[in-house]
């Protein structure tokens, strides 16, 4: 994608509630965040499980874009979205998505494709965050965090 095309911000569209919070280590824009129990925010760390759907957002106020991330310690400024907003977020390295793809936390703050097939009430639980509004390939790694892609995803 030219530099031209690529969003500058991490919210695409919606009305999220906003929130703050310290970082436990290093954040960056885009990431699917928890608040841990100790009250601090980390990037979502459980590859598949249950995740709120809250993106770390970019300190535009103060001169950040979305590729500066948040130290350990740092006030962190984030989203705590609602079914149809739309995010700048992050997939894992070495996944391809299609549009329409379900897509969950992969453990790491990005998205991997779902794991889950539910085909009836017997079948494990998927918990999907959001769906992917753009085809994104990349099997070759990109230049975010862990190798990261950014992509373009609608909360479920």
């Amino acid at each position: 994608m030219a530099s031209k095309d690529a969003p500058k911000v991490i919210l695409l569209k919606g009305d999220p509630a906003y929130n703050e919070g310290v970082a436990n280590a290093a954040i960056t824009p885009g990431h699917l965040i928890e608040i841990m129990t100790t009250g601090k925010l980390r990037v979502h760390a459980t590859a598949a499980g249950m995740a709120l759907p809250m993106f770390a957002l970019s300190e535009s106020y103060a001169g950040g874009g979305i590729d500066d991330a948040y130290a350990s310690n740092d006030q962190v400024c984030y989203a705590q979205c609602k079914s149809g907003d739309e995010i700048y977020g992050w997939l894992k390295n070495g996944v391809t998505s299609t549009v329409g793809a379900f897509l969950e936390s992969d453990g790491a703050g990005g998205f991997q494709l779902s794991t889950h097939a539910v085909t009836n009430a017997t079948t494990a639980a998927a918990w999907p965050v959001a769906i992917a509004l753009e085809a994104v390939n990349n099997s070759g790694g990109g230049t975010g965090p862990n190798s990261a892609a950014r992509i373009k995803v609608r909360v479920l």
